[in-house]
């Protein structure tokens, strides 16, 4: 998904076209049936912080 497309709160996955919600990770458009995990991101400065599941 890194290169994915962003619009508003979806991003588009830039191998098959299907469309995730940025928020929640849920399938907006098809051919995806799963969805995508999501990850809390805070922005501190510079820094882009991800908070990962320990």
């Amino acid at each position: 998904m890194t290169e994915g497309v962003i619009e508003g709160a979806e991003i588009e996955c830039p191998l098959h076209g299907a469309r995730y919600c940025l928020k929640t990770g849920k399938v907006r458009a098809v051919p995806a049936i799963c969805s995508i995990r999501v990850y809390p991101v805070h922005v501190v400065g510079n820094d882009v912080l991800i908070e990962l599941p320990v």
